[in-house]
C-alpha cells in the first residue's frame, strides 16, 4: 500500500513544478512549503525549491536548500550537479568541477554536466578542453546535435579542417535536420577549394 503522506507530497510537488514551468515562482515555492511540512523527508521538495532559488540567481538561498537535501541523503547526486551549476554561474570552474565530478561518482552521469564545463572552457579560451567535454557527450550521445555543432564551430575555427568533416559528416548522417552540419562542412570544402562537392552540399 502506498503510503498517502508520501504520495500528497509528491502531488504538492507535481503541482509546484508546473507553476515552476510557467514561471509563477512565488505560487510553486508555497506548494513545495506544503510538500515539506506534508514529509520532510520527501527529498525532491527540497531539490525543486533550490532550482527557483537558482532561476532567480539567489544562488545563497539555493544552496541553502540543497545542503538541506544532502543532510537527508548525502549521496543526493542531483544535488551536487545543482551545487555545480551554482558554482559555474559564479564563475567558480574548479568548485564546480568538484561537484560535478561528486555527482558523476554517484551515478549521475548527466550530459548537461559535460555541456556546462565545455562552454565554460570556450569563455576561458580553452578549446582543448572544450573540445575534450564535447567528445565525452558525443561518447554518452550520438545523436547529440548540440555537442557536434559546438565541436564542428572550434575546429573549422582551428582550422583542423580533416577533424572538422568527420564532424559535420556525422551532423549530416545522423542530424540530417540540423542545417549547421551542412553549412560547416560547404565552409570548409570551400576553403579547401573543393568547390564542387561544395556545390552538392
Amino acid at each position: 500500500m502506498v503510503n498517502e503522506e508520501y504520495t500528497l507530497a509528491q502531488e504538492y510537488n507535481q503541482q509546484g513544478m508546473v507553476l515552476y514551468s510557467r514561471d509563477k515562482y512565488e505560487k510553486a515555492k508555497a506548494y513545495f512549503e506544503k510538500a515539506i511540512a506534508e514529509d520532510p523527508r520527501f527529498i525532491d521538495s527540497y531539490i525543486n525549491m533550490a532550482q527557483i532559488y537558482i532561476v532567480t540567481d539567489a544562488f545563497d538561498d539555493a544552496k541553502k536548500w540543497l545542503n538541506k537535501a544532502l543532510l537527508l541523503d548525502k549521496k543526493c547526486a542531483v544535488a551536487y550537479f545543482h551545487l555545480g551549476n551554482i558554482e559555474l554561474l559564479l564563475n567558480n570552474t574548479e568548485e564546480a568541477r568538484t561537484h560535478y565530478t561528486k555527482a558523476v561518482s554517484l551515478g549521475y552521469d548527466n550530459i548537461q554536466i559535460y555541456i556546462n564545463l565545455a562552454l565554460d572552457a570556450e569563455e576561458r579560451d580553452d578549446v582543448e578542453t572544450a573540445l575534450s567535454y564535447y567528445n565525452r557527450v558525443i561518447a554518452l550521445d550520438k545523436f547529440n546535435a548540440i555537442a557536434k555543432v559546438r565541436k564542428a564551430q572550434l575546429l573549422v575555427a582551428l582550422k583542423r579542417y580533416p577533424e572538422a568533416l568527420k564532424v559535420c559528416d556525422s551532423l549530416i548522417e545522423l542530424n540530417p535536420d540540423v542545417f549547421e552540419g551542412y553549412h560547416y562542412k560547404f565552409a570548409v570544402l570551400c576553403d579547401l577549394g573543393k568547390f564542387e562537392e561544395a556545390e552538392e552540399i
